[in-house]
């Protein structure tokens, strides 16, 4: 009954002469892990805009811990969808930006943005991203920062020194 009517309804459309252009399929269906949404460029963009604008929302002004996390959800929001719609390389970029956006305002999200980013190189195999200029100064700014902590941890090792004597 419900194919019939699918049918029919196809039918009475071609009938009509109506053009349909296809947008949108998915493609390793069966595999979970793999399955990926393809979509036609124009329509990419219409779908990553609101991701974009919510970004550049937040990246706006003076950063405070709450707008950091709004910040942080929307490029997570903008991966996600990246990753799903096979995006891969953009997705790690967007990585990179994001961890570059909280740099020196919050270490936890710097360093997780980071270990995201090089875990996303190894799984979609994009190794070649870490050559890229982007990439290179984040490594630069990670390098500053774990240097930063290494002199905050050996300050606060020196301060409870003295407080015994």
């Amino acid at each position: 009954m419900r194919r019939y009517c699918l049918t029919t309804k196809i039918l009475s459309m071609m009938e009509k002469k109506k053009r349909y252009q296809l947008v949108a399929w998915t493609s390793k269906i069966n595999d979970k892990k793999e399955s990926v949404l393809l979509m036609t460029p124009s329509l990419h963009h219409e779908m990553q805009a609101p991701y974009y604008e919510a970004i550049s929302r937040y990246r706006s002004g003076a950063m405070t811990a709450g707008k950091i996390r709004k910040l942080m959800s929307a490029y997570e929001k903008n991966i996600a969808f990246l990753i799903l719609t096979g995006y891969y390389s953009d997705a790690i970029r967007m990585c990179i930006w994001a961890a570059k956006a909280c740099f020196g305002i919050n270490h936890s999200e710097f360093f997780r943005m980071y270990g995201k980013f090089h875990e996303m190189t190894v799984k979609y195999d994009r190794k070649y991203l870490l050559l890229e200029k982007e990439s290179r100064e984040l490594e630069r700014l990670y390098d500053k920062v774990t240097e930063m902590e290494d002199a905050r941890k050996k300050h606060m090792a020196e301060m409870k020194a003295w407080k015994r004597h």
